[in-house]
């Protein structure tokens, strides 16, 4: 199983993308979750102030949306 990263500009020309290996999470929330963390951490790493993350687990979303929910 494994994860998949693209950044994008504004004019969605690719600016950066990795792919991880993942253990079986039993679940695609889970997945979805550490993708959006990989995601997270390639914007930290580039210095990115203002990312937008898509995915298509609403729960997962709907968390990163809420500025006091504990992830």
């Amino acid at each position: 199983m494994g994860i998949g990263v693209v950044a994008r500009d504004l004019n969605g020309a690719s600016l950066a993308w990795l792919s991880r290996k993942v253990l079986r999470t039993g679940n695609g929330d889970t997945t979805e979750a550490l993708a959006a963390r990989e995601a997270i951490q390639l914007a930290a790493r580039r210095g990115w102030k203002s990312i937008i993350i898509e995915g298509d687990c609403a729960v997962l979303i709907s968390k990163l949306r809420a500025v006091d929910q504990d992830l």
